[in-house]
């Protein structure tokens, strides 16, 4: 009975085919074909970093001369779009009603009070506003007028003591000077700016 059985055995092996090459290796090929080509990749891109590239230059024909000229009053105009006017409304600390701004750019308006080239309302936040205007929508000289409107009306009302300021070098016993609007008039640089007015 063993020998039949050990003959059984031996015939199981001898019909057993031998794995072939690829069976055996194939695992082997594929991590040194992919170590190949991380090295080759790597060697690329090392080669390529690190080469020395001459600089390249502009054709002299492609390069023209720079041309300065005055800047038109068009070109003024396009730059004064972006520019703005910050105006600074200072009143107490307990401060935090309405106040309103008016801008005037002539002297019969500015003594009136009639027809305002700009004209806003702000907040006053513990006795601060700040208003921003674009200087595209001023003249090249004006004056300004804030005034804390608390019977909201939008107007100035003197019997109701309404605290007032000016721009320039106005002050509230001087609004009623000839030259009033002169005192209160500015002129504002080509660029931003800002404008501090204290109520009185």
């Amino acid at each position: 009975m063993q020998n039949q059985d050990d003959a059984n055995f031996t015939d199981t092996l001898t019909d057993r085919e031998p794995a072939s090459v690829w069976a055996q290796n194939h695992g082997n090929v594929l991590m040194m074909f992919l170590g190949g080509l991380i090295v080759l990749g790597s060697a690329i891109l090392l080669y390529r970093q690190s080469r020395f590239v001459a600089p390249r230059f502009p054709q002299a024909s492609l390069i023209g001369e720079a041309k300065s000229r005055e800047a038109s009053p068009d070109l003024q105009n396009r730059s004064l779009m972006t520019d703005f006017l910050s105006v600074t409304v200072v009143g107490s600390d307990q401060d935090n009603g309405d106040v309103m701004v008016a801008v005037y750019d002539s002297a019969d308006a500015f003594a009136n009070q009639t027809s305002p080239r700009w004209l806003d309302k702000a907040t006053l936040r513990e006795g601060t506003a700040v208003l921003q205007l674009p200087l595209i929508n001023l003249g090249p000289e004006f004056a300004i007028v804030a005034f804390a409107d608390e019977n909201a009306n939008g107007g100035f009302d003197p019997q109701l003591n309404e605290r007032i300021g000016f721009s320039g070098t106005l002050d509230r016993s001087e609004m009623g000077a000839e030259d009033a609007f002169e005192k209160a008039r500015i002129t504002p640089p080509f660029e931003s700016f800002s404008v501090t007015i204290h109520l009185l």
